[in-house]
């Protein structure tokens, strides 16, 4: 009996301080030369009561189509919800970063999908650069908003960010 219980309190306080690790996933493509590398972000639930149980993942993705051509990349939102928001081109994400207002803009609405029962799935690219991805990451105090859904970001999923920036970014 003491023996269980000795691995019952191993497995809990194993669990509560295991730092989620962000995953970077490299692909080269053998036919054009290109390169993909991504960072999946930890889901974040929405904090908005409309949206309870609904969470997104921010993720960067860093694309390059030939060898010849600069690495582009761009922040990817995935937004799982039972209820559709149809997230529009322009100016969809809003950060706030230590009370600043940062603007992100995409050049076309979200592609939309039902996952399974009631789970809707949407998801959306926007471009950006080193120097905007850095302010976000680097901020002490982190939320957005998501066409009409609103997020805080933990620090987790900022020092991912920092990881991806700092080990990763070409």
């Amino acid at each position: 009996m003491k023996t269980i219980i000795i691995v019952f309190l191993m497995l809990i306080t194993g669990c509560a301080t295991t730092i989620q690790r962000p995953i970077v996933e490299i692909k080269d493509d053998p036919y054009t030369g290109g390169r993909t590398i991504i960072q999946n972000s930890k889901n974040v639930s929405a904090k908005n009561p409309a949206f309870r149980g609904s969470y997104a993942s921010f993720s960067i993705w860093g694309i390059r189509e030939t060898p010849d051509s600069e690495m582009e990349y761009s922040l990817t939102v995935e937004f799982i919800s039972e209820r559709w928001m149809f997230i529009p081109e322009g100016v969809s994400l809003i950060f706030l970063v230590d009370g600043e207002r940062v603007p992100l803009t995409t050049d076309h609405e979200s592609t939309r999908d039902v996952l399974y029962g009631s789970m809707i799935h949407e998801g959306v690219f926007y471009k950006i650069n080193k120097e905007t991805m850095l302010k976000i990451a680097s901020g002490k105090i982190v939320s957005c908003k998501l066409h009409i859904a609103e997020f805080d970001i933990p620090e987790l999923v900022k020092q991912n960010w920092l990881n991806y920036i700092n080990n990763y970014w070409e």
